[in-house]
């Protein structure tokens, strides 16, 4: 829903500048759209884009304008509700109050999480200050310093953060000289433009705007087609401002353009191949993605262990920052017999993912001694208890999840080492949990 409502910032303003005898009707839809992604960040967005296309074609507005606005304004909350209206006689919807006022679940994930995960980018962006932590690393370089039970994500909700914690700040210096060379050129140009050109790099300068202004408090871009429609935007700004064109710069576009078209082809060719004929093909690509975990995870399964640390070793060598490699070996060392190299694996795995996954706790637990265990229940009982809390919310679709039925597995396990009151209130809660995941799987509409 986010980035559907990212790409209705982008493109929504276009439709001022478009001749068309319905653009009313389009305006309309596109609205009605965006209020129904239930996207708080992008209607905030809305609301500037509109205060600064009010205060750019102040002087054009008379009365038949203000009767459109209107129109166009009673139209969309009416479409609004009748849509949320039908969509409720067959399916569950969004209380429009309670989201409003954040007081569904997401009030456990919304504003704290995205305050941490900013803090957090930062910090692990003065780690690594020069090239970063790699292209989307966060969620694996963010889950040991994460503060939130099951609180972590692929980004940290803010386009300039995400730069400087995955690519470094010399990156993020590098974007930001980029947009603003665009700008202060707009700047200077935009006197000597004509009147369309001055309503057509207006338009197109709040659409953008409005995309960077939602990726300070989320991430979307990296949806191929919002970010396609960044770039056009801002080639299209550039082009309507410029005179001239170098020599150099159409020879170095031209260069530029063959490399990166190389190169995609090249990874294209092996993805299509890998899906088409035979998977290993990835081993011949920059950016192997989950190959190498997923051929251990299938070795694992085969019984054939050897070769899956083979495969669990060369993913660790790419990326020693993966929990899953880790529990993985961990996995592989049991079955082995290598107690000791089972127990650090787990313990590393732990470390590099402590609030996320609770089958890495459950088979942690399974190789301690007793008197390891005692202690170990010590530390692992809060996050079980807030666990109730998060299925019975489905916080994060968690009860969609293997998550619960690992946190049972530990809960059986760690009965034993209870008192009988705090054991019995264990299966107590446990058999509601389990219940309750049960009755969300079943009304699952998506």
């Amino acid at each position: 829903p986010n980035a559907f409502a990212l790409f209705l910032i982008l493109v929504w303003p276009i439709f001022l500048i478009k001749k068309s005898s319905f653009k009313l009707l389009w305006l309309v839809l596109l609205f009605s759209a965006l209020l129904l992604s239930f996207s708080r960040g992008a209607i905030i967005t809305l609301g500037g884009q509109l205060f600064l296309l009010l205060i750019y074609y102040s002087r054009r507005i008379n009365f038949k304008i203000v009767s459109s606005i209107v129109f166009t304004f009673l139209l969309t909350i009416g479409l609004f509700f009748a849509s949320n209206y039908l969509r409720s006689l067959k399916y569950e919807v969004i209380d429009v109050d309670q989201r409003v006022a954040f007081q569904n679940s997401e009030s456990l994930t919304s504003k704290q999480e995205r305050i941490d995960f900013w803090s957090g980018a930062y910090e692990l962006a003065k780690k690594k200050p020069i090239f970063g932590w790699g292209p989307n690393s966060f969620r694996q370089a963010y889950n040991p310093i994460q503060k939130t039970f099951l609180g972590n994500a692929d980004h940290p909700h803010n386009i300039f953060l995400k730069i400087a914690a995955e690519n470094g700040f010399v990156a993020l210096g590098v974007f930001l000289v980029f947009l603003l060379s665009i700008l202060v050129v707009a700047i200077g140009r935009f006197p000597k433009l004509a009147k369309h050109e001055k309503d057509l790099v207006f338009v197109l300068g709040v659409s953008v705007a409005g995309g960077i202004a939602h990726n300070l408090i989320d991430y979307n871009f990296n949806f191929f087609v919002n970010l396609f429609l960044l770039f056009a935007f801002l080639t299209f700004i550039r082009s309507s401002i410029s005179n001239k064109v170098g020599n150099f710069y159409p020879v170095l576009g031209c260069l530029l353009a063959i490399t990166v078209g190389t190169f995609s082809f090249y990874e294209g060719s092996i993805l299509v191949a890998a899906e088409t004929d035979d998977e290993n093909y990835l081993e011949s690509s920059f950016f192997p993605r989950n190959y190498y975990l997923t051929s251990a995870d299938e070795a694992i399964s085969s019984g054939d262990f050897d070769s899956s640390l083979e495969f669990l070793d060369k993913e660790l060598s790419l990326n020693n920052l993966d929990d899953r490699a880790w529990y993985l070996k961990g996995v592989v060392s049991c079955k082995q017999g290598m107690t000791q190299d089972c127990k650090s694996s787990f313990s590393k795995a732990i470390s590099l993912n402590p609030m996320n996954d609770f089958s890495y706790y459950r088979d942690y637990f399974r190789i301690l001694d007793d008197s390891e265990k005692v202690e170990f229940i010590k530390k692992i009982r809060p996050l079980i208890d807030l666990y109730f809390g998060y299925v019975d919310q489905n916080v994060h679709f968690t009860a969609y999840t293997e998550n619960v039925e690992a946190s049972a597995d530990l809960i059986d396990l760690i009965i034993p080492y209870l008192s009988v009151s705090d054991g019995n209130l264990y299966l107590a809660e446990k058999k509601e949990m389990l219940e309750t995941a049960s009755e969300l799987r079943k009304n699952k509409t998506f």
